[in-house]
């Protein structure tokens, strides 16, 4: 799943629409649940670098909110990382490359969604 999939995906499933609240980063998007404005997602283009991988290429990630009993197990699998820039006990970044299979991404993204209502 790659960005303008997973912001398609949110649009269709639960009527989401992005918000870009920093002028100074105009790729970074947060989506926020509609009943309470909290944030289920945060989409981010880092440095990979800045995730612990070789290179300082652009990559696009999507934070999302875990239980923290099973952050530690999920960094554990390819393109899941602790969370980039957020609580790293709550929330863990995923790589927006195809190396986490859509249905991961789609079962984290309502995770992230319930854990924030």
């Amino acid at each position: 799943m790659n960005r303008s999939e997973l912001l398609a995906y949110v649009k269709n499933e639960y009527g989401i629409e992005p918000e870009y609240p920093w002028m100074s980063m105009p790729d970074n998007a947060i989506l926020r649940n509609t009943h309470n404005r909290k944030w289920f997602a945060a989409l981010l283009r880092v440095k990979r670098s800045q995730l612990g991988l070789a290179g300082d290429e652009l990559v696009d990630i999507v934070n999302l909110k875990v239980d923290p009993a099973d952050g530690a197990a999920l960094t554990l699998g390819d393109g899941i990382f602790p969370g980039y820039h957020m609580n790293h006990r709550h929330w863990i970044s995923v790589l927006l490359d195809s190396s986490v299979p859509d249905g991961l991404i789609e079962s984290l993204i309502a995770d992230s969604r319930a854990l924030t209502a």
